[in-house]
């Protein structure tokens, strides 16, 4: 399961011809006449509201993707940087609801030190953001972030993600790493140690292993809670049966 995390520093931009485009993570190139990259209102709110409604995620802007690999860093001027900052945070206020946290940061491009590089780091929502279409009529769209791409909800897909309880779940349990130990906790007896295989919010299912490395699946809805103790362990609190 792919892991969020905020680009925050220079040194965290994604390296040529080795990082691909993930489940939380988005490269944004540019027009090659123009040199800047322009996109509508809608699809800088898709893209922001595909993330909030996944895991959360990193939308790079001034990287150019092919065959799936990151290519090239070429930048976008300054003044297109500024701009992209006050679209994104205009779109994000007025065409997503509810309002999503979202931040910026902006680099050098690693090879034109007169161009930036703007990412776009989007939190994961609990509760299921929309998107305003100004169509024929209001509409709203419900997009998520599914592999590289973005899908949007089905009518019967919807109840699936507005639980709060379930996405505040399925948040923290994407925080701990794949075979990264666990503790078990539940009512019917002291703590376990277990070892974090998958959680998978379509299935409803938290995917572990036992000592013994025999695996275990356990329905989300009967975990109640999610956190790191004082030591650093994850521990998952989970009701009977």
């Amino acid at each position: 399961m792919p892991r969020f995390s905020p680009i925050v520093r220079a040194e965290q931009l994604p390296k040529v011809n080795d990082a691909i485009e993930r489940a939380v993570m988005d490269f944004k190139g540019i027009d090659s006449r123009s040199g800047t990259y322009d996109p509508d209102k809608f699809e800088m709110a898709k893209d922001i509201a595909a993330f909030a409604n996944h895991l959360g995620g990193v939308i790079v802007i001034g990287a150019v993707e092919q065959g799936g690999y990151l290519r090239r860093v070429p930048g976008i001027t300054p003044e297109n940087a500024k701009a992209l900052r006050a679209a994104y945070s205009k779109a994000a206020k007025e065409r997503c609801s509810p309002r999503v946290a979202i931040d910026f940061d902006d680099f050098a491009s690693p090879v034109d030190s007169l161009r930036r590089v703007v990412v776009v780091n989007v939190s994961p929502s609990l509760n299921l953001v929309g998107v305003r279409s100004l169509g024929q009529g209001e509409s709203w769209a419900f997009p998520v972030r599914s592999g590289t791409d973005t899908d949007y909800l089905e009518p019967g897909e919807l109840a699936m993600y507005m639980t709060p309880h379930l996405r505040r779940v399925a948040v923290m349990l994407a925080r701990i790493p794949v075979d990264g130990q666990m503790l078990v906790a539940s009512p019917a007896g002291p703590p376990w140690v277990a070892t974090f295989v998958s959680c998978d919010e379509e299935e409803n299912l938290l995917r572990i292993k036992n000592a013994a490395g025999g695996p275990i699946n356990i329905p989300l809805d009967r975990v109640i809670s999610v956190y790191e103790n004082a030591v650093g362990t994850w521990v998952v609190s989970r009701a009977e049966p």
